[in-house]
C-alpha cells in the first residue's frame, strides 16, 4: 500500500532528482525522506533543498501544481543546480523564493492567490521564465529583490496589493485593468516594459 504522503502535513520535500511534479515518488514528508504518496496542496509548502538530489536535476511541472510556499532553498548537496521546466500553471497561496543560479525555463503562469498580507517574492537574480498573476482578494506580496521576467512574460495585478518599492523590474508588460480592489506600490522603483 502506498504511504499517505505529505499532503496536509504543511511541508512537502522534493526527493530523487529529476522528475515530474505529479510523480508522488518525488515527494516526502521530511528533507531527504522516503515517505511518498501525494503531492503538495494549498496548505503544504514545496521545498527543494540540498537533500533533493546530490547533483543537478530538473523539476518538470507537468500538470497544474498547487502549494502554499514555493521554496528553492539550496543547491544539490554535491554539485550543480536546479532547472525548473514544464509549462503547466502553478498556484501559489503563499510566498516564492528562487535559488541563485537556478534556471527557470518553465514558460508557465505563476498564479499568486494568497488572501492575507505578508507574502514575499524573492528571485535571487534568477530571470523568471513565467508570467506572474497576482489574484488574491486581501492578499499582499512584497518584492524582496529585483524582478526580471523573460522577454515574453508579463505581470498582471488582478486583486490584492503588490509592493515593488525601490526595486528594478523588467517585464514584457504590466496589466491591471479591472474594477477589483487592488494596490500597486512602485515608489522609487525602476520599471522597464
Amino acid at each position: 500500500a502506498q504511504a499517505a504522503g505529505c499532503a496536509g502535513t504543511g511541508a512537502c520535500y522534493w526527493i530523487g532528482g529529476s522528475g515530474n511534479w505529479s510523480d508522488t515518488a518525488h515527494w516526502a514528508t521530511a528533507t531527504g525522506g522516503g515517505t511518498t504518496g501525494s503531492v503538495p496542496t494549498a496548505t503544504d509548502s514545496a521545498h527543494f533543498d540540498a537533500n533533493s538530489n546530490t547533483t543537478a536535476y530538473t523539476v518538470t511541472v507537468d500538470t497544474s501544481a498547487v502549494m502554499l510556499d514555493l521554496d528553492f532553498e539550496a543547491a544539490p548537496a554535491v554539485s550543480g543546480t536546479v532547472t525548473w521546466a514544464g509549462s503547466s500553471a502553478m498556484n501559489i497561496y503563499g510566498s516564492m523564493t528562487l535559488l541563485s543560479g537556478m534556471t527557470d525555463s518553465s514558460g508557465s503562469t505563476l498564479n499568486f492567490l494568497a488572501t492575507a498580507t505578508g507574502k514575499s517574492i524573492t528571485t535571487n537574480a534568477v530571470t523568471v521564465g513565467s508570467r506572474l498573476v497576482f489574484n488574491g482578494v486581501g492578499g499582499g506580496w512584497a518584492g524582496q529583490d529585483n524582478l526580471t521576467l523573460g522577454s515574453v512574460n508579463t505581470i498582471t495585478l488582478t486583486a490584492g496589493a503588490l509592493d515593488l518599492t525601490n526595486r528594478t523590474v523588467i517585464a514584457r508588460g504590466f496589466a491591471s485593468n479591472n474594477s477589483n480592489t487592488r494596490t500597486l506600490n512602485i515608489s522609487g522603483a525602476s520599471i522597464t516594459l
